[in-house]
């Protein structure tokens, strides 16, 4: 092949670009023209919402919480202005049985037309069957057990095997539930442009599965899709998608005016039915995805997953969701335009500093990939060119490059000077973490030539000039010595780097063709540093097939055959194979935890555990070698992974290993360290002593990596010095300076913060380019709605308040005029942000959907809720609820949770909100398990608990056991009850008012009234 290969390709370095034989440049550009389809201009968009979570008791399937929450969700999103489906929602009722589903499908099929866009989403549970591809079951769905036990003694005695079982239930499932190949026929039957299916299936209930039948088989991807398709799943296969959790319903349960006891007696007896779950995890994020402006689909799942993935993990369990996409389907938005305008120009303002601390980074070897895939996703609105070169970024750093200034010497020899072409071929081209190097050679090699070239435009040319001697003198090299696998994978690795440099797409597939052949005669010939490259070029869809008189043909990306490469790579000992693997297992990617089963309910955790413990396996091995990306990870792991070996001294000494080698990763992740200490370990009945927090010690780390360019470093190290924390006094004016460089790469705490200082006066703002005064509100503006975008809920809540009464005070500017209607609108999509956003984040704190709700109140109160010309921002149904949630808003009452009775979370004070609503929804229970899980008080650490039990000694009945119990950690329980307990009386002593219909004017004690007595009661005791 490579043969036929040098006779098709003769290329020459001109000018700094390449240019090929017309044979081949036309084949390319058919190439090109196949794999770049043009964006399709549809005529409408239809979608059909399917919520089915009330399988039959009798079923053998977990009933699901989220479904009937998680169609309402997506049919508002999609629904929204500027994405503009036409949605029909169907839940258990709607879909109870196939017959009434197909009659529901043949009518919204009714209406789609040739061109026209269409969506189909599912939420419950779902099954694969062999041979027939993924099944969607509706409510009237049953386990194999309970479909076996169903036919009766004499029809079960028939299937005497388990495969005779097995097939009669598949034939079964194939009769009565939804066929997606079948679904998605007659959707392709009225010739849409774009067809998408979204699966939240192959669930349970998380930490409610012990015991449960479950649906073990889920649903997977197909292996080819038809045009124009694209298909995102909540899970890969073998996993399990986490449900919503359970929540009060408030539209469940409205007002109590004119009920009785019948009705609360009815209430009570319907309480499971009208229990409802916030949105599901995987729905909850995508959710949040299908609110940004020019977001391409596969940009969309990539951060979907992304964050899917780091919630679930925080859970405690593994998902990771699945996508994937006909060859030829067109680029596709969800929403093109923002919401509120000036979005993009505000998020993308500070992508050139962002992508320039990326390169930097990475050539100091100081970014993780994680940042690097984060930051992919978060650049992708502003442009194709961001992407990209975040892409070449992540090729570089998965075969090693991220790691080379922390673990060799940047000297770079002077190539004129040597003549010998497979000298060249050595000093230059050959990796540092190839075990078989030459021992002379060079310890900077193509990979940062690349870099330098990325990093550096105006000295590009140069850079190529120089690629292309050294591609030239490796060619040379293995045409004289053929059976030396070293220099083929040499070659590869120059041809790699080129591709990478390329700024034309025919230059970059000439390059990587070539570098693909390479590469497979290098592992054919079992050089080992070969197989992660190859590896890499596999996962990312690089990988070029060429056969005899064929045109050369991308492959799709094959995770499966890199899994199996890198593994072989692993099992010999390479270094960054090592490192990618235990990223992999890590992650969940390439299918890796799928491989291992369990007949066990616990699956998922079976799974995670082994798949931790493989992770830590190799990325340990890695970090021995002295690869110090593979150090960081590790002491992650051993930090923060419940699976893991337990070593905090072990934790300290990787970060300052690999610290002392520049890394401000490492730097960034002691400081963490410090700050938060180590998690106690549970051990049977003791706990493992881990490391105390040391603000001092957090601070210097922190300082460290923030002058390194660490901007996450930069972020904490200015909240420190705002506060004084493990300092002897604020230091304002530092905080200041560290917190506009992070700001201005695009961290969001700190995008925020800089807006609040500038906003009081005590930051000074950039003057206008124009010359105009607008007293910061422009680069407020920008602040404020990057950080917003990026996720930071308080800064929709600040910008919509100046929005109310404009910016500055005395004269508006046009940056941030009065306008009732971008306030309402930013406050409304604050309470949606806070009600999607990570539960154990900051920015699903309750108080802020409290603040924003009050503030609209307020609007429509003070008359700003007039549209002009059109409808109003807030509608009187609106309203209404709002009045019903919070009723009295001037009444509205902070109480601080420890002047009622204990709360135990590392010595943290919790100020409640609480307020007199018509609902029967206790207005803390929301804001008491948001605080619990933001800061951990389940997980304390060896010398809290110690101080804790010592806490509970006092107490007569705990002393007996000895130890604290876990319910007694965070707002324990019976503080929760005297909280209750004071609602339940006021709500009853209303009732009891209303119905004896007396002439007594004594004013009902609200539950307020109640909670504030207390605390005077408590303070005056």
């Amino acid at each position: 092949m490579r043969r036929w290969l040098r006779s098709l390709v003769e290329c020459q370095q001109r000018d700094g670009s390449l240019h090929y034989r017309p044979l081949l440049f036309v084949l390319l550009v058919l190439m090109a023209s196949i794999a770049v389809p043009s964006i399709a201009t549809a005529k409408a968009r239809y979608a059909l919402v399917v919520g089915v979570g009330g399988y039959r008791d009798a079923s053998g399937l977990n009933r699901l919480a989220a479904p009937p929450s998680d169609a309402e969700s997506m049919k508002a999103a999609l629904s929204a202005t500027g994405v503009d489906f036409v949605v029909d929602m169907l839940q258990d009722k709607e879909a109870g049985d196939k017959t009434v589903f197909e009659a529901a499908l043949a009518k919204f099929l009714a209406r789609v037309q040739a061109d026209d866009e269409v969506l189909f989403y599912f939420s419950g549970h779902g099954f694969h069957v062999p041979d027939r591809g993924n099944f969607f079951l509706l409510p009237d769905a049953k386990a194999q057990q309970a479909y076996i036990q169903g036919l009766g003694a004499s029809a079960s005695r028939e299937f005497d095997t388990q495969d005779k079982k097995d097939k009669a239930y598949q034939k079964w499932i194939t009769d009565t539930a939804i066929s997606e190949e079948l679904l998605e026929k007659s959707i392709s039957a009225r010739k849409p442009s774009v067809i998408i299916l979204i699966a939240d299936a192959c669930r349970n209930l998380i930490g409610k599965t012990k015991g449960a039948a479950l649906v073990t088989s889920g649903i997977s991807l197909p292996g080819e899709l038809p045009s124009g398709t694209f298909r995102l799943y909540s899970a890969s296969p073998g996993q399990i998608s986490f449900d919503g959790e359970e929540r009060a319903d408030k539209k469940a349960n409205r007002s109590d005016e004119g009920r009785d006891d019948k009705d609360e007696a009815k209430e009570k007896s319907t309480d499971k039915k009208t229990s409802r779950a916030e949105p599901s995890l995987f729905t909850r994020v995508l959710f949040q995805q299908l609110q940004i402006p020019k977001l391409e689909i596969n940009d969309m799942f990539a951060r979907l997953k992304i964050d899917v993935r780091e919630q679930a993990r925080n859970r405690g369990g593994l998902q990771v969701p699945a996508f994937s996409d006909s060859p030829d389907a067109s680029r596709f938005y969800f929403r093109q335009n923002g919401t509120f305008g000036g979005e993009l120009q505000a998020l993308c303002v500070s992508a050139p500093r962002e992508l320039a601390q990326l390169r930097y980074g990475v050539a100091a070897g100081s970014i993780s990939r994680d940042v690097l895939e984060k930051k992919r996703v978060d650049l992708a609105p502003c442009g194709e060119e961001y992407s990209s070169e975040i892409d070449k970024l992540l090729r570089l750093e998965s075969q090693g490059a991220g790691a080379l200034s922390t673990s060799t010497n940047n000297q770079l020899a002077d190539i004129s000077k040597i003549d010998d072409p497979l000298k060249i071929c050595d000093v230059f081209a050959t990796s540092p973490f190839d075990p078989n190097r030459p021992p002379d050679s060079s310890s900077v090699d193509v990979q940062k030539i690349a870099l330098e070239s990325l990093d550096n435009a105006q000295n590009r040319k140069t850079f190529v000039g120089q690629l292309q001697r050294i591609i030239d003198a490796c060619e040379k090299a293995v045409k004289s010595r053929d059976r030396v696998a070293r220099y083929k994978f040499n070659l590869a690795r120059s041809y790699y780097a080129q591709a990478t440099l390329a700024e034309a797409k025919l230059d970059r597939v000439a390059a990587l063709i070539q570098a693909s052949a390479y590469y497979q005669e290098a592992v054919d010939l079992g050089y080992v540093a070969a197989y992660n490259d190859l590896a890499v070029m596999l996962q990312n869809g690089e990988f070029y097939t060429v056969s005899e008189g064929a045109l050369p043909r991308a492959l799709p990306r094959d995770y499966k055959k890199a899994g199996a490469y890198l593994q072989r790579g692993a099992d010999l000992g390479h270094v960054v194979a090592l490192y990618n693997l235990g990223i992999a297992y890590k992650n969940g990617d390439y299918g890796f935890d799928a491989s291992v089963s369990s007949a066990s309910a616990d699956k998922g955790q079976m799974t995670s555990a082994i798949r931790e413990n493989r992770a830590y396996r190799y990325l340990s091995q890695a970090a021995e070698m002295g690869y110090v990306p593979a150090m960081v990870e590790t002491a992650l792991l051993l930090h923060y992974w419940p699976n893991t070996p337990y070593n905090p001294k072990r934790v300290v000494e990787l970060l300052e290993a690999a610290a002392a080698r520049g890394s401000w990763e490492a730097m960034y992740q002691l400081g963490v360290v410090y700050r938060d200490g180590s998690p106690f370990l549970r051990v049977g009945d003791y706990y493992v002593t881990g490391l105390d927090p040391d603000p001092n010690e957090a601070v210097v780390w922190f300082a460290r990596s923030a002058e390194a360019g660490d901007i996450r470093a930069q972020t904490r190290v200015a909240g420190m010095l705002l506060d004084g924390d493990g300092l002897p006094a604020a230091q304002p004016d530092a905080a200041g300076r560290y917190l506009r460089l992070a700001a201005e790469t695009g961290d969001n705490d700190a995008q925020m913060r800089l807006a609040d200082r500038m906003r009081d006066g005590k930051i000074s703002f950039r003057p206008r380019a124009d010359g105009k005064y607008d007293g910061g509100g422009a680069e407020i503006y920008g602040l404020y709605m990057s950080a917003f975008l990026r996720g930071k809920t308080e800064a929709g809540l600040h910008l919509a308040r100046l929005f109310r009464g404009g910016f500055p005070a005395d004269r508006p500017s046009d940056a941030i005029p009065r306008s009732a209607d971008a306030a309402a609108r930013l406050l409304w999509a604050t309470i949606e942000k806070v009600r999607t956003a990570d539960p154990a984040s900051d920015d699903a704190n309750p108080e802020l959907e409290i603040l924003a709700s009050v503030e609209l109140i307020k609007m429509y109160d003070a008359g700003e809720a007039k549209g002009v010309g059109g409808p109003d921002f807030i509608s009187q149904d609106q309203i209404n609820q709002l009045r019903s949630d919070y009723g009295d808003i001037s009444r509205l009452t902070y109480v601080l949770t420890q002047a009622v009775d204990t709360v135990n979370c590392r010595g943290r004070n919790y100020w409640v909100m609480i307020w007199d609503g018509k609902t029967n929804t206790l207005p803390t229970d929301a804001q008491f398990d948001w605080f619990e899980r933001r800061f951990k008080c389940k997980e304390l650490s060896a010398r809290e608990r110690e101080e804790a039990e010592r806490d509970a000694q006092k107490d007569s009945e705990k002393s007996k056991q000895g130890k604290i119990k876990e319910a007694d950690l965070g707002v324990p329980k019976k503080t929760r009850d005297i909280f209750k307990h004071e609602f339940d009386a006021a709500r009853q002593e209303q009732k009891e008012k209303e119905k004896s219909n007396s002439s007594d004017k004594t004013k009902v004690k609200s539950f307020v009234d109640r909670i504030v007595s207390l605390v005077s009661k408590k303070k005056s005791n």
